[in-house]
């Protein structure tokens, strides 16, 4: 029988740890990671296999179709290959010419496929999952040479149709701060109509780029990303690699970026859009860069921008960030 003293300490024990469970991250227990060895990732690993496969091709290929039943033909998906143009390509109609163009840049032969598979990680809300990957792409020129590239894939898939479709994608390799990256201008479309909520907060995460140095620039970021595991961001320099948490990132911040760079303006343009899905969203937006280096020297370039949203108790909060150069 346990005394008064021995009971008191266990309703506050007990009191603790309901205090933890009711007070942990809602993406914890709203978002599903897909661990690695669960047959759902693996299907999606298949999934982006077959999806990649697909978009393979060979000199004579007249079709470039194969890949479409993978893709959703609502007129609001954007997709981004490692490429120009700059605003990418909406919906499927659009998006089947980017084969279409490495055919008619003097390329007999790609293959494109999976790689690192330990570094594919998936996670799932509800009817949406997003994935991030490692992808090779080796091409065979007209003249005989040869040529492997990697690169990093961020796509968001949505049940649809009684199957998963791809509603987004970014592929993109990272550069190096003295790197040339794109240039271009960027014509409003139409077609677009943002939310307004997510284009204040996402204006808000690149007003926090350029509000001072970079040694201060974790601190100011904090605040606009969830602080648990689920956190996956791909930067447009380098590592190649995703951060996985907002540790990871904030360290990577110091060691590759405040190193290296004094200070980043970033301004997005017109084109920026939103999807949300109950908790979830993504917003895509081109960006213009100019990067002070630490030595003075001064380089600008075009950028894109993926960001996953979760709604949290405190406000939207972003859960994946692709950021990169077309190349």
């Amino acid at each position: 029988m346990r005394s008064a003293k021995n009971i008191d300490w266990y309703h506050w024990i007990a009191g603790i740890i309901l205090l933890v469970i009711t007070t942990a991250s809602p993406a914890q227990s709203e978002i599903q990671t897909l661990e690695s060895s669960s047959k759902e990732r693996q299907h999606f690993v298949e999934l982006m296999q077959n999806n990649l496969a697909a978009w393979s091709f060979n000199k004579g290929d007249a079709v470039f179709d194969e890949a479409a039943p993978d893709y959703t033909s609502r007129p609001d998906a954007i997709f981004w290959d490692t490429a120009p143009p700059l605003q990418g390509f909406r919906g499927w109609k659009e998006y089947r010419k980017a084969a279409e163009n490495w055919s008619k840049n003097g390329i007999d032969q790609a293959i494109i496929l999976v790689v690192d598979t330990e570094h594919f990680k998936a996670w799932r809300y509800k009817d949406v999952v997003w994935n991030i990957m490692h992808c090779g792409i080796r091409l065979t020129f007209a003249g005989g040479e040869k040529a492997n590239h990697l690169c990093r894939g961020t796509l968001i898939w949505e049940w649809e149709d009684d199957r998963w479709k791809l509603a987004h994608e970014v592929f993109s390799a990272p550069v190096g701060p003295r790197d040339s990256v794109f240039q271009a201008n960027r014509p409003e479309d139409p077609r677009i109509k943002p939310d307004l909520e997510l284009m204040d907060r996402a204006r808000q995460v690149a007003s926090a780029w350029g509000n001072g140095s970079t040694r201060g620039l974790a601190k100011r970021l904090k605040e606009f990303y969830v602080d648990d595991d689920k956190l996956s961001i791909y930067t447009p320099w380098h590592p190649f690699i995703a951060y996985q948490g907002w540790q990871a990132f904030e360290h990577g911040l110091k060691r590759y970026i405040a190193a290296s760079i004094k200070h980043v303006d970033i301004k997005i343009n017109n084109d920026l859009e939103a999807q949300r899905r109950d908790k979830i969203a993504w917003s895509t937006a081109t960006l213009h860069i100019e990067t002070e280096l630490v030595n003075g020297e001064t380089v600008s370039g075009d950028a894109r921008q993926t960001l996953i949203w979760y709604q949290a108790e405190d406000g939207w909060r972003i859960l994946h960030e692709h950021f990169s150069f077309p190349q």
